[in-house]
């Protein structure tokens, strides 16, 4: 038992529990106090999300999943998540959405697959999505930092570019969070203040 150090970086409820994400791994929070994960490494943990019946951590060492008897690293062959995942969400078909240094990577419901959306600059650099969420209508929405607003349809994947490398009515290309609201505003968090879009138009 103890306190969790700061800076705290995600929190989420599940199964009764509080899991704490921190810069120095995963605590969980019960009734007992509060106790560190030790079956995580312990890398900084940047996002937490509950998704079907497993609870998933982004950390600077990968993506981890809960299962019973501790933390699991996910399996990463293609290589995505080797630098960090920094953002968790989920797609309207059911996909877990995981923010990486490279893009979007997307988990197929059904499969368990992974496929990346390539997310990048003007310059054709790739720049890290730290931000996921789905609106209303079924579009992936990613803060990047670096290449603006992507919004994104899965079927058929395609991808739309707010900002330097694409439609510039959006004029930061920094995204650090995302919100919809209760009219299906979308709202975004940059350095350069608080953006909203709607109907395809951009205002601060």
């Amino acid at each position: 038992s103890g306190a969790a150090p700061s800076p705290i970086q995600a929190v989420v409820d599940w199964r009764g529990e509080v899991y704490v994400g921190a810069a120095d791994g995963l605590y969980r929070l019960s009734s007992a106090g509060i106790a560190r994960e030790t079956t995580h490494s312990g890398a900084p943990v940047f996002a937490l999300l509950t998704h079907g019946d497993r609870l998933w951590a982004g950390c600077e060492d990968g993506l981890w999943r809960r299962e019973q008897d501790g933390w699991v690293r996910e399996a990463d062959e293609p290589g995505h998540f080797i630098h960090g995942v920094y953002a968790l969400g989920r797609a309207a078909d059911g996909s877990l959405a995981a923010g990486t240094v490279h893009g979007a990577a997307l988990r197929n419901a059904n499969t368990g697959e992974w496929r990346l959306v390539p997310v990048r600059d003007e310059y054709g650099r790739d720049a890290a999505v730290q931000a996921l969420v789905t609106d209303r209508d079924g579009r992936l929405w990613a803060g990047t930092d670096g290449a603006g607003a992507y919004e994104l349809t899965l079927y058929p994947l395609r991808a739309v570019v707010y900002g330097p490398a694409g439609n510039t009515s959006l004029t930061t290309r920094f995204v650090r969070g995302i919100a919809v609201d209760a009219d299906g505003n979308i709202w975004y968090a940059t350095p350069a203040g608080a953006f909203r879009f709607q109907a395809h138009m951009w205002r601060t």
